[in-house]
């Protein structure tokens, strides 16, 4: 007869719903330690979805359904993943309409299901993705070693592991080049799952500075705001006094709601090719990790950055990034090189009002002398 902590009493923990998840932790509670497993790596996880989105039109369990995004998510889970990641319900149209918005959905449901695998497998980590290829494709992680999706998920497999191999040490997360939007809009559903409302506000505000009138970080920042209030009252959010600055040396250029400051070190424009590169320093209103690309255990206060503007594309190249955290302790520092991302940065949002700064300021003098860049204050 199988006892209670036989995983064959609870086959519905194959689903990986939320609730399974919770299942999972008190059955590991009363059957104790054998059941507890490590939980998978972040950088684990956007290898998984990096391969499944490699292989998103090949394989088995493509059916005559209609599928968004670069994932081919299938209409019909639309609202019930985007209802249990981000606390609404989005429809198909909603998803298709934000990249950005697709991938947080993709990648929450790929966590929750790599780390229920993991748990199933005893930890064994080519198995356990391999049960979640099978999953993806038809909704049964037990398939995963017959029929027509055995070979495609060993396919999947091989190409996460060429993700993993590619981003070096997955103890280490890479520095992945995801845009600030992109951060601040994961940060903010992170932070509303957790009911972390006032730091959720925080996000979806950063959010919306880097995108003016983005209708999802909007919505986002109003149900969020909504939550505060009907929780404690708090709505969140209020502006802070931010890391001192040497005015000597910076000049600032934007700041947004929370009180967040962009300033711009005139003396370190320089022609650079065709481009200028020049020295831009951010001052936060409290903590600001998701400015970061890569997660951080202490609060990030300030950032030095590097950028190469174009100012007849109006776009700009984060190079070279610093981050600051109490008592401007450096907390990290990446040179992201030649195949740092481009970005278009929106109109009115800190960036673009950094590249006007620039631009305007290299048309006006001929010659930019040289001048030490300070960032104490």
């Amino acid at each position: 007869m199988k006892g209670f902590c036989d995983r064959g009493l609870f086959p519905g923990l194959r689903s990986a719903s939320r609730l399974s998840l919770i299942v999972t932790v008190l059955l590991a509670g009363f059957c104790g330690p054998a059941l507890a497993q490590a939980a998978p790596s972040e950088q684990q996880v956007l290898a998984l979805s990096e391969a499944l989105r490699l292989k998103s039109d090949e394989g088995p369990g493509l059916t005559t359904g209609v599928y968004y995004s670069d994932w081919q998510v299938e209409s019909s889970a639309i609202p019930q993943w985007s209802k249990a990641c981000l606390g609404r319900a989005l429809t198909p149209l909603e998803f298709a309409t934000s990249a950005e918005t697709a991938k947080s959905v993709v990648l929450c449901q790929l966590r929750d299901q790599l780390a229920a695998q993991y748990e199933a497998t005893g930890g064994n980590e080519p198995v356990a993705v391999q049960r979640v290829v099978s999953w993806w494709r038809t909704g049964d992680a037990s398939r995963y070693g017959s029929g027509a999706v055995a070979p495609f998920a060993k396919e999947v497999l091989g190409l996460y592991r060429q993700s993993l191999t590619s981003a070096g040490d997955i103890a280490k997360p890479a520095a992945v080049q995801t845009t600030f939007y992109d951060r601040y809009m994961s940060a903010g559903y992170g932070a509303t799952r957790n009911s972390e409302f006032s730091q959720a506000v925080a996000y979806f505000q950063r959010a919306l500075d880097e995108r003016p009138k983005d209708t999802f970080a909007q919505n986002a920042l109003r149900d969020v705001m909504r939550q505060a209030r009907a929780d404690n009252g708090q709505t969140g959010g209020e502006p802070r006094e931010t890391t001192p600055v040497d005015s000597k040396h910076w000049t600032e250029v934007a700041q947004n709601s929370l009180g967040d400051r962009t300033l711009v070190g005139p003396n370190s424009i320089k022609p650079v090719g065709k481009k200028l590169g020049y020295w831009e320093y951010r001052a936060f209103a409290g903590e600001n990790n998701a400015f970061l690309p890569v997660p951080m255990d202490q609060p990030v206060r300030s950032a030095l950055l590097y950028r190469l503007v174009s100012c007849d594309a109006g776009t700009a190249q984060t190079r070279v990034m610093k981050a600051y955290g109490e008592a401007k302790a450096e907390l990290f520092a990446k040179d992201f090189g030649v195949g740092a991302v481009v970005e278009q940065p929106k109109e009115d949002s800190a960036t673009a009002k950094a590249i006007a700064f620039v631009c305007n300021q290299a048309g006006a003098t001929e010659v930019i002398e040289e001048a030490p860049i300070q960032i104490e204050g």
